[in-house]
């Protein structure tokens, strides 16, 4: 397939990026958004606007024919959770703020805040019709040419999501430990470690 892969820019389709983020997270977002997508797209694209990690610095998204058929959120860190920007968006979209939306803040969001210093990926979503074609791991090929290799990536994944962490391994990624998500399932912590090729470099530039 002819895939181009970039930066989410002025014009694209916001619906269709905030329905790709909301698929990310079958287990988190129908607590924070709703069961359905509706809410998120009347959100997203208020906090795609705003200082939240949805901020469109933040979001990549992969094209074929023109139509948007897969995203991925990478937002440096350390992060700052902008609470009173996630509230807005609520706000500007008629939404209301309810106890599982605290509950997602404090037990999923404001956790990122403890990340060290490198990079974080949020949400990797290929639309359905795509998946199995090396879509994602497309994306995660020039993303990663892209940012600073000085720095580590982190991102959290599903331990039974076969599929992903072997996309994940085999772009250098590894199981730092298991831990309890915000729903309770497993979870494994995964980096790409910086290159130490690139550190070293930089060290004798200096």
């Amino acid at each position: 397939m002819d895939i181009q892969v970039r930066k989410l820019a002025e014009g694209d389709d916001l619906t269709q990026v905030s329905r790709l983020i909301y698929e990310t997270d079958n287990y988190i977002f129908p607590h924070f958004f709703g069961q359905s997508t509706t809410s998120a797209k009347e959100i997203l694209p208020f906090m795609i606007e705003a200082d939240t990690i949805y901020n469109k610095n933040n979001i990549y998204i992969a094209l074929l024919d023109n139509q948007i058929i897969a995203v991925i959120v990478i937002v440096p860190s350390p992060i700052s959770i902008n609470l009173g920007a996630f509230i807005d968006s609520f706000e500007k979209a008629n939404v209301m703020i309810d106890e599982s939306f605290q509950k997602v803040m404090m037990e999923y969001f404001i956790p990122m805040e403890a990340l060290p210093e490198g990079y974080y990926i949020a949400n990797l979503c290929v639309d359905e019709l795509y998946r199995g074609k090396g879509v994602g791991s497309a994306m995660l090929d020039l993303i990663l040419e892209e940012i600073d290799k000085e720095k580590d990536v982190y991102l959290d994944c599903l331990t039974d999501n076969a599929r992903a962490i072997s996309v994940y391994e085999a772009h250098d990624f590894e199981k730092l430990f298991e831990f309890s998500g915000f729903t309770g399932l497993p979870y494994y912590k995964m980096i790409r470690r910086a290159s130490r090729a690139q550190i070293e470099a930089g060290n004798l530039e200096e």
